[in-house]
């Protein structure tokens, strides 16, 4: 027998949606999580008081499906287009931070995600209240304290960017990897960022090489240059190393560019990157 057809979310009153979400809380088929998702997906845009009130106390129930339901939709409450502020972010943190020593990692996963929504939003919070779950022995929440950090004003802290430096050497690859994107990608700068970096460019992982090149030659760092040659050689080219080649321009890059743009002539990146390296040092210069 077929299921009948589920109604499209957003034609449901905010009180169906709540309801439904309750119900599937907890789902770990593919087709059912993705379904509660969507559900997720419309309470985020919808921005009231109920469902504020309904995702919060949700966080302070005993039942660990309706807590990871309550910070998942926390995180991104009110976030439409052209919002701009959050508008329940502030009366949230707490609610989140509290869930941060749960004794469910997916609890919290779940809470450190939503802080790191919050922030990317710019809303306000201590980001020393994650301390020591970096160390955390689920892969997922050290993933998460990455993602929370990465590409976030938190990261501007020396706090912060220490705490990305260790989850830059975690045995995780994904950990790895969005831990030294986040200190790529960021403002921050000093020698032991540089040489952490600079570390990450002999990774086993082609991701984690290119970040960390990336990372090296916005921060106009020579020691870039050699890595950057090496991945425009590859048969198949990352798209960093042609981001890389026009942070940090070479002459001696534009060979490969060419025999790219053989390959692509109207690629913007790679048009980019040649122009700015038919002025720039070459290795010798550097």
């Amino acid at each position: 027998m077929s299921s009948s057809p589920q109604p499209d979310p957003a034609t449901l009153s905010t009180a169906a949606l709540l309801e439904r979400a309750g119900e599937q809380a907890g789902a770990v088929a593919d087709t059912a999580v993705n379904a509660l998702w969507v559900l997720i997906g419309e309470l985020h845009r919808r921005p009231e008081e109920v469902v504020f009130e309904t995702a919060s106390a949700w966080c302070a129930t005993g039942a660990t499906p309706k807590r990871v339901l309550g910070a998942d939709i926390l995180g991104q409450l009110g976030h439409v287009p052209d919002a701009e502020q959050s508008p329940f972010g502030e009366r949230s943190v707490p609610v989140l931070v509290g869930l941060l020593g749960d004794d469910d990692p997916r609890v919290q996963q779940s809470a450190v995600v939503a802080l790191g929504h919050l922030a990317a939003w710019g809303v306000a919070w201590d980001c020393t209240t994650l301390e020591g779950l970096e160390r955390h022995a689920d892969r997922s929440v050290r993933h998460a304290v990455a993602s929370a950090l990465g590409g976030r004003p938190c990261e501007q802290t020396p706090w912060a960017a220490d705490v990305l430096q260790r989850l830059m050497n975690d045995p995780d690859d994904h950990v790895r990897s969005w831990a030294t994107f986040g200190l790529a990608s960021s403002e921050v700068d000093s020698d032991a960022i540089r040489a952490a970096l600079l570390a990450r460019l002999d990774d086993e992982v082609e991701e984690v090489r290119c970040e960390a090149m990336v990372g090296l030659a916005g921060r106009q760092d020579a020691r870039a240059h050699a890595a950057i040659v090496a991945a425009l050689q590859l048969d198949d080219v990352p798209t960093l190393a042609v981001e890389a080649a026009a942070l940090l321009p070479s002459p001696d890059f534009i060979p490969m560019l060419e025999d790219l743009l053989d390959i692509a002539p109207d690629d913007e990146d790679l048009l980019v990157a040649r122009e700015r390296c038919e002025g720039g040092p070459t290795e010798a210069d550097a």
